[in-house]
């Protein structure tokens, strides 16, 4: 279904086709833009305001954690039994209780109503992908799909018009990517950064730096796209790109920065320097 710009892809678990085929092939379709804007802080917001604003209590009842980074990067599967009182806590201590040691929550399953026949058993990633399993489409479009297509269309802006070829005076438009942590302080760390981009396909890269900060080049050989990395202020990234970079190539670079290292919040340099300089200068 299409309103305007936003795109949305929905499935069912009502038969075998689209639960197992059909969901493969949106996940495999999924667009980029969405992955590099949502985070489970969106995740956590959403589902907090949904409660706050329907007065329905979403009852946790799955949640995927992933916890370390690049190649020490872990994923335990947790399902939470019930209490004595027979509830199984609150969306809040499912974030909480994830966050505990630097981890975040991939994904989470909650519902509402009674647990044999919910009005309402939903799945969300950090990536923004949505599965209804009781309910109908409705229910999630206006205040889960709505908010997350428009979270989208907010980073494909702020991905844009980036390259130095179509800035002001050829000025650098850099991007901030914040870990909220002071994670480049530990030498090791920054050398494993400098090895995860091993991972990183289809490109050319260069390693300037991993001693006491990390500074490293990249080719984008899907569209020639240039930029470069540097640690900035011991708790985030900034990329910085030269004089061709497009928007996609960003987002790719930004969807796998998020993904194969650490969860970190992107934003434009500029504005983030404007509100917070102390911190990530």
């Amino acid at each position: 279904m299409q309103a305007g710009d936003e795109l949305y892809a929905a499935t069912g678990d009502g038969a075998a086709f689209f639960s197992k085929y059909a969901s493969r092939i949106i996940k495999s379709l999924h667009p980029r833009i969405i992955a590099a804007a949502v985070n489970s802080e969106t995740v956590r917001k959403l589902l907090q305001d949904y409660e706050k604003d329907t007065g329905r209590r979403l009852n946790p009842k799955e949640y995927v954690k992933k916890k370390g980074r690049g190649a020490r990067l872990e994923t335990e599967r947790r399902r939470i039994p019930r209490g004595a009182a027979g509830g199984r806590g609150t969306v809040g201590d499912v974030f909480a209780d994830a966050g505990d040691g630097g981890g975040y929550v991939d994904r989470v399953r909650v519902f509402s109503g009674p647990e044999s026949s919910p009005d309402l058993d939903l799945s969300v990633s950090r990536r923004g992908l949505v599965s209804v399993h009781a309910g109908t489409f409705e229910d999630v479009f206006a205040w889960l799909l709505r908010p997350v297509a428009r979270k989208g269309m907010e980073s494909r802006e702020m991905f844009g018009g980036r390259g130095r070829s179509e800035t002001k005076g050829g000025e650098p438009m850099p991007l901030l990517v914040d870990f909220g942590a002071g994670v480049f302080r530990d030498g090791r760390t920054r050398k494993e950064f400098a090895r995860i981009m091993e991972r990183y396909p289809n490109c050319n890269y260069s390693v300037m730096h991993e001693g006491y900060h990390v500074y490293v080049s990249v080719l984008d050989r899907n569209d020639y796209s240039a930029f470069s990395i540097r640690t900035v202020g011991g708790s985030g990234l900034l990329i910085i790109p030269q004089i061709r970079c497009s928007a996609a190539s960003l987002m790719r670079f930004s969807e796998f920065l998020t993904g194969s290292f650490r969860e970190g919040e992107i934003r434009d340099y500029a504005e983030a320097a404007r509100r917070r300089p102390a911190r990530i200068r």
